[in-house]
């Protein structure tokens, strides 16, 4: 159908995808909400390439995120151990929140010492109230996932 358009009317089509996709997600989250507090979350871990998972997010999200600057502190050979669907989920959750208040750019940054994995999300926003916050350099919102190397289970509870 894009095809047959002229260019603005691609352009409304592409939003529309978009925003179907968005409402898909909102879908996927609430079933994993009541999997949760069901305590049925299946996970199924493996080694992942969290540099290939962050940048698959971040094509797949370009159009939310194409008025931005994002940078990505991610060695290649950089290797994690967790269940894909689900991480990406969360990741994917934060860089589109992040997306949401920054002003210019999001910083996304992987850590990791011999007991856990961390990636920080951050915004050059506005931030949050001082009072619930920790400091972040860009001056706006940061967001830490962090998960055990050390500790796996099957489901979640």
């Amino acid at each position: 159908m894009k095809d047959e358009v002229d260019d603005d009317v691609a352009k409304s089509i592409e939003a529309l995808e978009g925003d179907v996709e968005e409402l898909n997600t909102l879908v996927d989250e609430v079933l994993t909400y009541g999997k949760l507090e069901g305590g049925s979350l299946e996970l199924n871990f493996k080694e992942l390439s969290i540099s290939q998972l962050v940048d698959g997010i971040l094509r797949h999200n370009h159009l939310l995120l194409q008025h931005l600057s994002v940078d990505v502190d991610i060695n290649e050979a950089d290797i994690v151990l967790a269940d894909e669907h689900h991480l990406s989920r969360a990741l994917q959750n934060l860089i589109l929140n992040a997306a949401k208040y920054a002003a210019s750019k999001i910083s996304i940054t992987f850590s990791h010492d011999s007991e856990r994995w961390q990636l920080d999300i951050e915004d050059d926003g506005p931030g949050i109230a001082f009072e619930d916050r920790d400091a972040s350099e860009s001056g706006g919102a940061k967001f830490s996932l962090i998960w055990s190397r050390n500790q796996h289970q099957n489901t979640l509870s």
